[in-house]
């Protein structure tokens, strides 16, 4: 591997620790009336963002993956548009499926600037 692409790694590494920091607070604000948030993760090089929750009713972890996300902005908001959603129970999997691939969700303007340039 050449010094340039691990260094390159390093600086991706490096940018999705700090995003995932930022991100996890938003995202805990927002789910806190399903659950709790409790592993949090982005690749940014990969577009991918793997979220571990531990849902009200449910009696362990639910890990819910979005593949190939984007940002869009449009005018002055950005969102984050889900394209392909997995999770690992069916039941979930399925209401994703329904109602959340394809969907676009507004950032809050306080973290959207910041969020653009760490993804």
């Amino acid at each position: 591997m050449s010094f340039t692409k691990a260094f390159q790694g390093f600086v991706s590494s490096a940018k999705d620790a700090g995003t995932n920091a930022m991100a996890g607070r938003m995202i805990r604000r927002y789910i806190e009336k399903y659950g709790e948030l409790q592993a949090f993760e982005i690749n940014s090089a990969q577009k991918w963002i793997d979220v571990e929750l531990l849902l009200k009713g449910e009696s362990g972890p639910v890990r819910v993956t979005i593949e190939n996300y984007e940002l869009a902005r449009k005018g002055e908001k950005l969102f984050l548009r889900l394209n392909r959603l997995k999770a690992s129970r069916e039941w979930l999997h399925l209401v994703l499926q329904d109602y959340g691939a394809g969907r676009e969700i507004e950032i809050p303007a306080q973290y959207s600037s910041a969020i653009e340039m760490a993804l």
